[in-house]
């Protein structure tokens, strides 16, 4: 079609789809069918990362450090700190004597089983 002649020639009626998508202002990669995949890329791509966090933390005793009522705002940042910086992100603060406790998890069994089929996903 453009070999012989490059100038244009009108289409065959019926046989093409034309689609004229009313952009907004920008980039029309920022609309239409962009924008559906965009979402379900990032639907994606958060729910892996969770599912990374969990299993990471999956089995791990929870971290729990206990600071008195009359503890100041700089002493609860100091107990946060060391114990976020343990391991993992199962962590949390409250009010009581300053100490950390390891708190036994009781679901050790499925965890090698919880690994694979991660690994058999990715």
């Amino acid at each position: 079609m453009l070999r012989d002649d490059p100038a244009e020639e009108p289409l065959p009626a019926h046989k093409f789809i034309i689609h004229r998508h009313p952009s907004k202002s920008g980039l029309t990669i920022r609309s239409g069918i962009a924008r559906v995949a965009s979402w379900a890329w990032m639907y994606k791509s958060f729910t892996l990362k969770d599912w990374a966090i969990f299993v990471q933390n999956f089995g791990m005793p929870i971290r729990i450090g206990r600071y008195e009522g009359d503890a100041k705002e700089e002493d609860k940042d100091v107990l946060w700190r060391a114990v976020t910086q343990i391991a993992g992100d199962m962590a949390a603060i409250m009010p009581d004597s300053m100490n950390i406790e390891f708190q036994e998890v009781a679901a050790k069994g499925t965890s090698i089983d919880l690994y694979e089929r991660r690994a058999d996903w990715m």
